[in-house]
């Protein structure tokens, strides 16, 4: 199908037989699709082409009622402070860490500052959404993890924070989500399944190639969610749906063993 002279009137997507005549268009790599998705882009920039002034001028406004230089309040964790710093003309915040003051105040002293993590140098002008920001149990790596297609699965890394070394981990159809246990050796981390759904948890040890399958959600109806208590002596799998919830818990100090509900 040709949406070439898709300009001059809305284009209409094509109806499909079966019960869903719009679930083509989740084959998001298709040149059908994609010829589709430009020609509505096409439309709708013809169509407000004379709104310019207006739409640049909402922009400026929307833009400077945001305070672009700020720093968010610290998180006191172990022997630091964690927080975010965003300047003027940055598209996303800075994080940091310094160590934390002996009289426990909540200052940060910006000439310890440790920077961890630019996501502005990191975009490159192009997609770019961070998903997990996990700082390990021992305060020695930085697990994280970015969307750098707009699909939502997402690459997964780990920064040697003494060094600065970052491993990109060799595991696909990634949701994002890294949890530490406490010997800050094993991550876990959630797999989407072919309807894009949270549904697997993996276990992986820093250092083998390998991840080990440890939760499988088999009911589409339920989303599966991992992490670590606030008392961290416990990983939490939460699995919910619209109308029940479940919970498994692991003993935090010891991520060889199983879930257990």
């Amino acid at each position: 199908m040709s949406f070439s002279n898709a300009t001059s009137s809305a284009p209409i997507a094509r109806k499909a037989d079966g019960p869903d005549p719009y679930a083509w268009l989740q084959n998001r790599d298709t040149d059908e699709v994609l010829d589709y998705l430009k020609a509505e882009n096409a439309w709708q920039e013809q169509q407000l082409a004379d709104q310019t002034g207006l739409r640049e001028s909402l922009f400026q406004e929307i833009k400077g009622r945001i305070l672009e230089t700020d720093l968010s309040l610290p998180s006191p964790w172990g022997p630091y402070l964690y927080y975010t710093r965003t300047a003027e003309g940055d598209e996303y915040a800075r994080h940091y860490r310094c160590p934390r003051p002996a009289d426990d105040a909540n200052t940060v002293d910006e000439s310890r500052e440790e920077l961890l993590l630019d996501p502005n140098a990191m975009a490159d002008g192009g997609f770019f959404s961070l998903g997990a920001f996990s700082i390990s149990p021992d305060h020695q790596r930085l697990a994280y993890s970015l969307d750098t297609s707009g699909d939502e699965v997402y690459q997964l890394y780990v920064k040697e924070l003494s060094t600065g070394q970052i491993s990109s981990l060799p595991f696909e159809d990634c949701d994002g989500s890294m949890t530490w246990a406490n010997d800050s050796q094993t991550l876990f981390f959630g797999e989407l399944d072919e309807t894009h759904r949270p549904g697997r948890l993996h276990r992986h040890t820093l250092g083998e190639a390998s991840a080990e399958l440890v939760f499988d959600e088999p009911d589409g109806r339920f989303f599966l969610h991992c992490f670590r208590t606030s008392s961290e002596r416990q990983l939490v799998i939460l699995l919910n749906s619209k109308t029940t919830s479940e919970a498994w818990v692991l003993d935090a100090d010891h991520p060889e063993q199983a879930f257990t509900c």
